[in-house]
């Protein structure tokens, strides 16, 4: 009999734990310490320069997700590219506010030749929502 490969589903729900954690985590950033706050399983944020911090974060990585200073979204998905698990998703925020400071990022990971399937979600102020390269995504695309 062949055995099925496990399959994990994970939801986040804002809980009281999980409120309580964020909060703590803003007040550490707001503070200036500088140290790392996590919570088990829930997060972990590292606080500092993202293009230095980023050096050496643990690997893989299955979520990032962009927010900061516009010009740092391409650098940052390059230097974290080669740590991104298969199927990874990275979103990204404000594409329509920031529509020339982000073209370069947007060509960049919806262009299909840099490892990721990517599309902009009409959410908001727009949200990027990109998949790194996974055996199962790409021939399900190159079959359409």
């Amino acid at each position: 009999m062949e055995r099925k490969p496990q399959q994990q589903t994970l939801s986040i729900r804002i809980s009281d734990s999980l409120r309580e954690f964020l909060e703590r985590s803003k007040q550490v950033i707001s503070s200036g310490r500088n140290e790392s706050v996590s919570t088990s399983d829930v997060a972990k944020i590292l606080p500092g320069d993202a293009m230095e911090t980023f050096q050496t974060v643990e690997t893989p990585v299955d979520l990032v997700l962009l927010d900061g200073w516009k010009e740092l979204y391409l650098p940052v998905v390059k230097l974290l590219k080669p740590k991104l698990r298969p199927g990874a998703v990275v979103m990204s925020d404000n594409i329509f506010t920031f529509k020339r400071a982000l073209r370069p990022f947007l060509e960049y990971m919806q262009s299909g030749k840099n490892g990721f399937v990517s599309t902009t979600l009409k959410i908001s102020d727009g949200f990027e929502f990109s998949v790194s390269d996974h055996p199962a995504l790409a021939s399900s695309i190159a079959s359409r």
